[in-house]
């Protein structure tokens, strides 16, 4: 949190809203804080989201899998990997949602029934 903050800090909208004359607790809290939190709030969702049931059954059996992987991604902070992931977790899910509404769409029953 403190990197994070050091690192807003110097940004140049901060430049900015101190050229503005903004009070510097209200730099902090309205710009520095909000976005240094961005990092730390993303990491936290990450972890929650991750499939925990699919974590429980790798390690039960011993399967190597995409939910220990983004576990341990996760936990040593390769945030790379994490991307990767997450994007190819949500085209994946979004081709199963187009999927299901095509087959939704083509299971309609006639009006006659």
């Amino acid at each position: 949190m403190r990197a994070s903050v050091l690192e807003q800090t110097g940004m140049d909208y901060v430049t900015t809203a101190r050229a503005k004359g903004q009070t510097e607790r209200r730099i902090m809290t309205g710009h520095v804080l909000r976005n240094a939190l961005l990092p730390i709030v993303t990491m936290r969702r990450s972890g929650r989201q991750s499939d925990r049931r699919s974590i429980v059954v790798e390690t039960v059996f011993g399967w190597p899998g995409i939910g220990t992987l983004a576990f341990n991604a996760l936990q040593s902070r390769d945030l790379n990997l994490l991307l990767a992931i997450f994007f190819m977790s949500a085209c994946l899910d979004r081709d199963h949602q187009l999927a299901r509404r095509r087959d939704l769409r083509h299971a309609r029953p006639a009006h006659g029934d």
